[in-house]
């Protein structure tokens, strides 16, 4: 099963408990969840800042697709990779915890310092 949209671990397990239970009203038969994980947590933030997008792909070896609007960057420690944009929005995927989020997140700021567009 795969749940989206929470805003927990806890918030997840909750709605799969209630998955379950709509379940088994519908099939009318008693089913159990046996285990509980999280496999990919993804996360929206922000920067603070606009990145330079072209210096980042230049000096990171960072491939840019013309038909996407940011960079996939995929040279990080605590989670699969980062979708960066100019704006300095960035989503986090492959996350197995919140605190793998907070660290990358800090990891990618002091790496995109050096790529902040000036104003």
């Amino acid at each position: 099963m795969i749940i989206i949209g929470s805003e927990s671990e806890a918030d997840a397990e909750k709605a799969a408990k209630l998955s379950i239970k709509d379940i088994q009203k519908l099939l009318a038969t008693k089913i159990r969840m046996t285990e509980f994980r999280v496999t990919n947590i993804v996360a929206n933030a922000d920067l603070g800042c606009k990145i330079d997008i072209g210096k980042l792909c230049e000096e990171r070896n960072v491939v840019r697709n013309e038909n996407f609007p940011g960079v996939v960057y995929k040279q990080m420690e605590h989670v699969k990779s980062a979708l960066i944009f100019a704006s300095g929005k960035v989503v986090f995927t492959g996350a197995k915890n919140k605190d793998s989020i907070d660290n990358a997140y800090n990891e990618l700021k002091k790496k995109m310092e050096k790529f902040k567009k000036l104003p």
